[in-house]
């Protein structure tokens, strides 16, 4: 299904199907996601955000379905009307206004999302900066902890090459000794 356009051929029935499927899915991706831990999660939680966009596109879809037909079900009101209009009159023009109600509310619906999809995107925008610095930072402790690492293994080599050195020296004059002695002794 496409989930970046409003317009869908699909009917009541089907998108009906997509929600009930796209919920499956977030519902087992959801056990799956709080069973595991650490980076085992990223999976469930990449499936579980791909089935919340594709239920929310459907539901959206759904919604512009029924606001299109509720012109078709105000034609079928006014053809009942014009049949009977003395018995139906009084009786059916209340639905008008139920009908204006229902888009009135899901107009407003609309607005309270745009806020709503608004303050998450926000949330989601400092969340992700967040992230961001959890990653800069873990990079620079592990490149100080390396960096720890290299310089320790630098100071163990210096200092194995000035014991080397230490123990050259004195054998060198262990040397000298010995031969100095060797000579007053001849």
């Amino acid at each position: 299904m496409e989930t970046k356009t409003i317009e869908t051929s699909l009917s009541l029935k089907q998108l009906g199907t997509e929600i009930r499927e796209a919920y499956a899915e977030v519902k087992r991706n959801l056990s799956r996601y709080r069973k595991t831990k650490g980076a085992k999660k990223l999976p469930h939680l990449t499936e579980m955000q791909k089935y919340i966009i594709k239920a929310q596109a459907a539901f959206k879809k759904l919604e512009a379905k029924l606001v299109r037909e509720s012109e078709g079900v105000s034609l079928q009101i006014s053809d009942e009307i014009a049949k009977n209009p003395i018995g139906n009159y009084s009786k059916l023009m209340p639905e008008f206004d139920r009908i204006d109600e229902i888009l009135a509310s899901i107009e407003r619906g609309e607005g309270i999302e745009m806020r709503k999809s608004y303050g998450e995107m926000r949330l989601a925008r400092g969340i992700r900066n967040r992230i961001l610095t959890i990653k800069s930072d873990t990079r620079n402790k592990v490149k100080n902890q390396i960096a720890i690492g290299r310089r320790r293994e630098e100071a163990k080599t210096a200092r194995v090459i000035r014991l080397d050195e230490h123990r050259r020296q004195k054998d060198l004059r262990q040397q000298h000794i010995a031969q100095s002695q060797q000579r007053r002794a001849a």
